[in-house]
Parts: structure tokens; C-alpha cells; sequence
């Protein structure tokens, strides 16, 4: 690419901070930007047994929901049920709002318990927690990535906006490499369904939430009785605006001022 845009000269290309994270590569295009650990240091100690252990990549699944990204990452943890017995930690949605009002946040996440009988159910998966954590994390780092953080597993999904109503998720699920292929096989089949039925249904309610905001925009033709907007009433759906705001409107001292394209005039 860069010899069709900028000829011999890739240094001219517009520079990017990047940074790995256990399985995933983090770039940003703000060369003043902080490293990744200070803006998601509590979430970073808690991923760090998985990062720590040698995982192993099962193939990626592929899906799409006709409805913006943003929602997609919304309903991700709003509405996803758990397909375990996992029952989510109290915790009153007003507290949460607050908390997210107190500073620009760089990740949301919801905390699940898990019934004594989650280690029963997928026995061949080697373990990656310690015994007596059981517990599940839903996490969505901002913007695009959704995690989910299981005693035996984790699942990450990608949220890739491939229209401004369509999303492409992709779907990963990691587990300890010391799994041995032949046992775990049906369990990872039974894994993989289940994620995925609970993504479905996530997605629906996000599609839900899409088709409010199609019907108040066709209420602002003129022919038609305008409807109210559809209120934000999630906290993790406003700390994700609020982080998006103050993208919006930060000034940074770093212009790049080179031409993207080898011919300027074109």
C-alpha cells in the first residue's frame, strides 16, 4: 500500500503507537496517547492469569447483526445471558451510572457468580483461575473489543462495523494448550454453540434497540408525528458516549502535516 499511496517513501506514512496485549495488537493513531496498562490497569491485573498461561486459538467464528456497533457492544453487556449457571453480582444501576459520570472510563464490565457445578461441566478444559475463583467477567474495552473471562476459557469477540446499521462480530475462544485435542473436542463443539446462542440473543435486543432509533429518525419527516429520542438508560452504554465525547473534543499538540498521497493535487 504504501508504494501505491507514497511511492518509495514509507516513512512518510502517518506513524501509530502500537502495543500487544497477550493475544491481541492495540493501535493508536495519537502518538501522545498513554500506554495501554494506565487507562485499563485494574482490568489488566485481572486479565493477566490468561495472558500469563499459553493459550491456545480455537477457530474464529463469524456472525452479523443489522444494527450499529455501538449497540452491539451495549446489549453485549446488558442483555447477554450467560450460557451457565452464573447469576450477575447486585449492583443498582444508579451507583453504576454515578461511578461511570466520575471520570472518562476506558472499559465497562459486569462480574458474574458461578454455580459450584461450573467446574463439573466442562471437566476436560484445563483450568486457568485458581481453584475457588469461580467467577466470570464480561468486559467491553472501548471501542471494539468484547472479552469474556471464564475460570477454563476465555472468549474474545471483535465488533467490526461493516455498514452504519451492520455488524461483523468475530468470535474467539482460547483455552489452555495442555488440553489434549481428543478430550476436549466435544466440549469446545458444546462451548461454541452455547456462545454462540448467547451472542444471538444479545444481538436481537441490540437489533431492537437499532430499529427505536430507525423509527425516530423516520419520525422527523415532515408528514409524520416526531417521536422522542430513545434515552441512554445504560451505564455502560453512557461511559462508552462519554469516552467517545472526549475523544471527540481532546486537542493534541502533534500535527502531521505530510500529504497521504504522493500526488497532493489529486
Amino acid at each position: 500500500m504504501s508504494g501505491q499511496y507514497l511511492g518509495g517513501r514509507p516513512e512518510r506514512l502517518l506513524p501509530a503507537k502500537v502495543e500487544t496485549w497477550g493475544p491481541f495488537i492495540f493501535v493508536n493513531l495519537d502518538p501522545e496517547c498513554e500506554p495501554l496498562a494506565k487507562p485499563i490497569k485494574s482490568l489488566a491485573n485481572r486479565v493477566a492469569p490468561y495472558f500469563d498461561a499459553e493459550l491456545e486459538v480455537i477457530p474464529e467464528q463469524r456472525s452479523e447483526s443489522d444494527c450499529n456497533w455501538k449497540l452491539a457492544g451495549r446489549a453485549y453487556l446488558e442483555n447477554l445471558l450467560m450460557p451457565f449457571d452464573a447469576k450477575p453480582e447486585p449492583k443498582k444501576a444508579a451507583k453504576a451510572l454515578k461511578t461511570a459520570r466520575a471520570k472518562t472510563p476506558s472499559f465497562a464490565e459486569r462480574r458474574y457468580g458461578l454455580s459450584g457445578g461450573y467446574g463439573t461441566k466442562y471437566s476436560s478444559l484445563p483450568a486457568i483461575l485458581e481453584a475457588g475463583q469461580e467467577s466470570a467477567h464480561l468486559c467491553w474495552l472501548f471501542p471494539n473489543l468484547l472479552l469474556a473471562l471464564m475460570p477454563d476459557h476465555m472468549l474474545s469477540v471483535v465488533l467490526q462495523p461493516t455498514a452504519t446499521a451492520m455488524t461483523l462480530k468475530r468470535t474467539t475462544l482460547f483455552v489452555d494448550q495442555s488440553a489434549e485435542a481428543k478430550s476436549v473436542t466435544a466440549d469446545l463443539a458444546e462451548l461454541n454453540a452455547a456462545w454462540q446462542t448467547a451472542l444471538a440473543g444479545s444481538s436481537s435486543k441490540a437489533e431492537l434497540r437499532q430499529r427505536e432509533f430507525d423509527e425516530w429518525g423516520t419520525s422527523l419527516r415532515p408528514d409524520t408525528a416526531a417521536k422522542p429520542l430513545p434515552k441512554e438508560d445504560s451505564a455502560c452504554g453512557y461511559g462508552f458516549q462519554k469516552y467517545l465525547v472526549e475523544c471527540i473534543l481532546a486537542e493534541h499538540k502533534y500535527y502531521w502535516t505530510a500529504p497521504l498521497y504522493s500526488q497532493p493535487s489529486r
